[in-house]
């Protein structure tokens, strides 16, 4: 299997892990052009397998060019003895003719040398990509956020008839699966589980609307764009901020966590709300309450830690907040269950330690299969 570990067209980087399982799943050699990650991608800048923690296995062949990060010429192949050794028995004619000048193999050594004294070169160069990357999309040159340092612009006809409206991102997570990004405009983007956002970016604003699920922001200021999240009929703006939006099928709360923003019931804005650090607000069928309630921020936003925190909560909220995230679903089948009074901290995929407490409550029974978790009493309970 061959691939870029840094797409150049787009600047993409590739799934290298899963590359290298899918080889040694199929007892094949992984070939690995660093090109476009060498002294940018990775610990040090030692490339995209080094971040991937398999730069070291027999399997994995990598090529690096000596041109562009390090401003030299010439390249290398990297890996197992048996790879070089062969390459070197079968290939005298070619390392002849193609052998590096003493002035050139100098001159990567003394760059090799550079980029070990000041590691901190490949994330400066991916940061100023970020950089570069936003400022195009607020020009309304639709560029992706970077994966390394390769950028790629759309200029021409189709960027003036569609400078308004460039191409949206998407991003998402599964069942159970929490992800976070580094947006084009150096804000970050956290996912919870089971949550679609698309990211939109525009001369005026960044937009980003919640079609399900929970997100946290924490937002880069901006003079002249800011920053909107949409969901459903609820919208916030904020400005350089951190703040959580979850939206529901019947509901969205607002919990800000840092800073302000202002919460609206529809994109004009007639009526709004200012929210400051440790309020929260939820929008219901899009009516705006009259002002935010005093939240516990850690506990709002303790699945930022992977945990579900409760204090005083009824029993079949606790049950929906953990179904979001195991397989198995919890039933509450008794009436008078639902409505139980608890309180406590869990691990979000730790189901079996929030059933054994449930065990050691009065007259409570947990009875487990392979597609249910059911919790009732018994009749003579009840």
């Amino acid at each position: 299997m061959v691939s870029d570990t840094v797409f150049s067209v787009d600047g993409t980087l590739a799934p290298v892990s899963e590359l290298h399982a899918a080889a040694r799943a199929h007892r094949a050699l992984l070939v690995l052009d660093e090109a476009h990650a060498f002294g940018v991608v990775g610990p040090g800048g030692r490339g995209a397998a080094a971040a991937a923690g398999i730069a070291a296995e027999p399997d994995l062949i990598r090529t690096v060019t000596l041109s562009k990060s390090l401003a030299g010429q010439g390249g290398a192949v990297l890996g197992a003895a048996e790879v070089t050794g062969t390459l070197v028995d079968t290939g005298r004619g070619f390392i002849f003719d193609t052998g590096l000048a003493p002035p050139c193999a100098g001159a990567a050594l003394a760059a090799l040398r550079v980029l070990a004294a000041e590691p901190a070169r490949g994330a400066r160069a991916q940061a100023s990509a970020a950089r570069l990357a936003a400022i195009a999309t607020g020009l309304g040159w639709p560029t992706p956020a970077p994966g390394a340092a390769v950028l790629a612009v759309v200029i021409g006809g189709f960027l003036w008839w569609n400078a308004d409206h460039p191409a949206p991102q998407r991003y998402a997570t599964g069942h159970g699966e929490q992800k976070t990004w580094r947006l084009a405009d150096n804000s970050v983007l956290r996912l919870n589980t089971d949550t679609a956002v698309t990211v939109r970016y525009r001369p005026a604003e960044r937009l980003i609307e919640i079609d399900r699920g929970q997100a946290f922001f924490e937002v880069v200021h901006e003079p002249t764009r800011r920053f909107r999240v949409v969901a459903g009929a609820t919208n916030i703006v904020a400005v350089g901020t951190q703040f959580d939006v979850y939206r529901d099928r019947v509901s969205t709360v607002v919990t800000v966590v840092e800073g302000q923003v202002t919460v609206a019931s529809d994109s004009t804005l007639r009526r709004e709300l200012h929210v400051n650090a440790g309020g929260q607000v939820r929008v219901i069928a899009g009516r705006l309450p009259d002002h935010a309630t005093p939240v516990d921020t850690q506990r709002s936003t303790a699945w930022l830690r992977r945990q579900i925190a409760f204090d005083q909560e009824p029993l079949a909220a606790v049950a929906a907040e953990f179904n979001r995230y195991g397989a198995v679903p919890i039933e509450i089948e008794t009436p008078s269950l639902n409505t139980l009074v608890i309180s406590g901290v869990f691990a979000a995929d730790d189901t079996e330690t929030f059933l054994a407490f449930l065990r050691t409550l009065d007259d409570v029974t947990v009875e487990t299969t392979s597609t249910r978790i059911r919790v009732f009493r018994h009749p003579d309970q009840q």
